[in-house]
C-alpha cells in the first residue's frame, strides 16, 4: 500500500501542473487577444480622427468647370465655395436637366431668384436686392451641408476661400449677412404673429362689445309689458 501511495502523489502532482500551466495558457491567450482587438479599435479611431483632421482639398475653378458631367465624368456644384460631388442626384444635375446650370460652377444667385440661365448664374450675391434674399441662399447653404447624398469634395479658391484654404473677407461677409437676414426675418415672423393675435383679441372684443349694445327683440318687449300688468 506504501508503494502505491507514493506513486500516485508524484502523478496527482504532474496533473495538477498540466492544468495549471493550461490555464495559465489560456489566460495569456485570452488577455493577448483583448489586447489586440484594443489596438485595431485604437488604430481604426485614429486615423478616422486623422482623416477628419485633414483640412478640405482645395479645387480650383478650372478643375471645378471641367466638373460638369460633360467634360468628365464628374458632377460637382459650389455653394459659397463649398464644393459638393451631386452624382447621386443626377436626374437633377446631370446635363440637360432642371438644375445643370448649377454645376460647375459657384452660381448663388439663380438660387434666391429662381432664374436658371448662365446670366443670372454669373451674378454675385451681392447684386441681390433686397438683402432679405439672403435668407433663401441661407436655406440652400443648410441644405447641401446636411444632405447625406451629396458629400463634401472641398473648397473653391476664389471668392470665399484663398489658395490656402482660408475663408476671405468675402466669405466672412456673406455668412454674416446672411445670419443677420435670417436673424430678421424670425423676428419679423414673431411680430406678424403678435399681431395676428392682438387682431383677433381686439375683433372678439369688439363682436362682444356689439353683442352687448344689441337692442332687445319684440319678444322681450313683450314680457316686459306683461310683467308691468
Amino acid at each position: 500500500m506504501a508503494t502505491t501511495t507514493q506513486q500516485t502523489a508524484p502523478s496527482n502532482i504532474l496533473r495538477y501542473c498540466l492544468l495549471l500551466t493550461s490555464i495559465v495558457a489560456l489566460f495569456w491567450i485570452t488577455c493577448t487577444s483583448f489586447v489586440t482587438a484594443a489596438d485595431d479599435t485604437t488604430t481604426t479611431t485614429n486615423s478616422s480622427e486623422e482623416e477628419n483632421s485633414k483640412p478640405p482639398r482645395l479645387i480650383t475653378p478650372d478643375e471645378l468647370k471641367l466638373a460638369n458631367g460633360k467634360d468628365s465624368d464628374n458632377l460637382w456644384l459650389a455653394v459659397a465655395g463649398q464644393v459638393y460631388d451631386v452624382r447621386k442626384g443626377e436626374n437633377y444635375y446631370g446635363p440637360g436637366e432642371s438644375y445643370h446650370i448649377f454645376t460647375g460652377k459657384d452660381a448663388l444667385v439663380p438660387y434666391s431668384t429662381g432664374i436658371f440661365n448662365e446670366e443670372e448664374a454669373a451674378k454675385s450675391w451681392k447684386d441681390l436686392e433686397p438683402k432679405t434674399k439672403l435668407t433663401e441662399l441661407g436655406h440652400w447653404v443648410e441644405f447641401y451641408r446636411k444632405d447625406e447624398r451629396y458629400p463634401l469634395v472641398g473648397h473653391l479658391i476664389g471668392n470665399f476661400y484663398d489658395e490656402r484654404g482660408h475663408p476671405t473677407a468675402e466669405s466672412v461677409d456673406f455668412y454674416r449677412q446672411m445670419e443677420e437676414q435670417k436673424v430678421l426675418k424670425k423676428q419679423q415672423q414673431e411680430e406678424r404673429k403678435r399681431q395676428a393675435k392682438e387682431t383677433a383679441a381686439k375683433r372678439k372684443a369688439a363682436q362682444i362689445l356689439a353683442k352687448e349694445k344689441e337692442p332687445q327683440s319684440d319678444n322681450d318687449n313683450n314680457n316686459d309689458g306683461k310683467k308691468e300688468l
